[in-house]
């Protein structure tokens, strides 16, 4: 076998093993979520990227996702109640990368694989820091300590 497919390969199995996991811990929670709308946004092109995530106040996950992918859609769920656990100290940003208003983040951010989730820290100027990207479905308590270790939000 050679390498390429080996690797390949492991990581088509733990992409697999990550989705039923996170679809069984999901399947347990409670399907109706309520947010605030300014906590979980769709973010549509430049305009609405700089009002939300350059200028907001709040630290920012923005996932970039796309509405075929089911691991995307498996974080939806985890992302809203992130966003209903810290209400008013951070942020969750969704951006289609399907949709033509998207594509220059798309190529700004050189968006890949889906899910790709930036961890932003605003810096109150016209200026972004990213702390982290994951690539790929993640489970909710990895992404909290992410949020706690970058943003030291508990």
């Amino acid at each position: 076998m050679n390498k390429g497919l080996f690797i390949t390969s492991i990581l088509a199995i733990a992409t697999i093993t990550v989705f039923f996991t996170l679809k069984q811990v999901n399947a347990k929670k409670s399907p109706q979520i309520m947010i605030s709308e300014s906590n979980y946004i769709e973010l549509k092109g430049n305009e609405d990227f700089e009002k939300e995530v350059v200028n907001s106040t709040v630290p920012v996950l923005v996932k970039f996702h796309a509405n075929w992918c089911p691991p995307c859609q498996m974080m939806q769920e985890p992302l809203k109640n992130i966003a209903k656990k810290y209400n008013g100290v951070f942020k969750i940003g969704v951006i289609d990368v399907d949709a033509p208003e998207n594509q220059p983040l798309v190529e700004k951010y050189n968006i890949k694989s889906m899910p790709t989730m930036l961890f932003i820290k605003p810096n109150g100027t016209q200026e972004i820091e990213i702390k982290e990207t994951i690539i790929g479905a993640t489970p909710q308590e990895t992404l909290e300590e992410k949020i706690q270790e970058h943003f030291n939000l508990r």
